[in-house]
């Protein structure tokens, strides 16, 4: 059987978000509250685990693979003026062996400087 780290990861905040009592978004796949439409069934997942803030979206993006699509879509959808207020974004990811998702990490850290 095949772990599920989305699952595993997501798992503390949502005890937290229920804890404090927060309206959250957790999705595991793209559903209409979860979503963020580009045209037509064009569209990204808006958040693994989301709280909607007044000020701000709180947004846990969890992964066990391949990762920076998974954040260079929150500059596009700035840019494109789809999301409304600023972001905290926690980005956590599951790493089996040293070299698991390196590439990735490697990929990301050359997009930040």
């Amino acid at each position: 059987m095949q772990r599920d780290f989305e699952k595993e990861i997501l798992a503390p905040f949502d005890v937290v978000v229920n804890r404090l009592n927060l309206n959250s978004v957790t999705r595991r796949r793209r559903t209409r509250d979860n979503r963020i439409t580009l045209y037509g069934r064009v569209d990204f997942e808006f958040g693994d685990l989301r709280v909607n803030l007044k000020t701000c979206y709180v947004i846990v993006e969890a992964e066990s693979g391949a990762m920076i699509g998974n954040l260079v879509k929150y500059w596009y959808l700035f840019e494109k003026g789809l999301i409304d207020k600023p972001i905290v974004l926690f980005h956590l990811f599951s790493q089996s062996t040293l070299n698991n998702l390196a590439s990735q990490v490697e990929l990301w850290n050359s997009t930040t400087k």
